[in-house]
């Protein structure tokens, strides 16, 4: 057990060093690289949902913290849970506490898109950066007349954050 967890120090190191190796692969077909991901943060009663910015494409549409995931040298993108985190820390500020339940993976031709859902405890209040406008946690009766992105449309026809 001792020697696991010294191997996994070790892992995770060389893991955050490769990470500066990593880089965006840009427009592949229609979307920001081959493969993306982000997290779905829920109370259970609600979820946190990010107001696309007027930079970014789907502006207005009221989405997740996300997006493309960077690619090594050799053109394998980044771990998805990791891209994930790496997205919530830029578009939210801060990683709160949480505990994943549950994913879901949206497939378009080639294109690959894997969402965490994360309870948490309790409302925060994100930090925004310039890809988004507004936050709001809302309920599911809150969603009606939302302008939600494509993205949060599949998944909630697949899963429910709402329990």
């Amino acid at each position: 057990m001792h020697m696991k967890s010294a191997v996994q120090r070790v892992a995770f190191r060389y893991l955050r060093s490769v990470d500066e190796s990593f880089e965006d692969e840009g427009w592949v077909g229609e979307y920001w690289g081959r493969a993306g991901a982000g997290i779905l943060f829920t109370t259970g009663a609600k979820i946190l949902l990010l107001k696309r910015s007027p930079y970014v494409d789907q502006p207005g549409d009221w989405g997740i913290p996300g997006g493309a995931l960077p690619v090594d040298s050799s053109g394998k993108p980044m771990n998805p849970l990791k891209g994930a985190l790496k997205e919530v820390k830029e578009e939210v500020g801060t990683v709160p506490g949480h505990r994943i339940e549950d994913r879901f993976v949206y497939r378009d031709g080639q294109f690959r898109f894997t969402t965490f859902i994360a309870k948490v405890t309790e409302e925060f209040t994100p930090r925004l950066n310039w890809e988004n406008s507004d936050s709001e946690w809302v309920t599911e009766d809150e969603l009606r007349g939302k302008k939600l992105h494509f993205g949060v449309k599949a998944l909630l026809k697949s899963k429910n954050p709402f329990s």
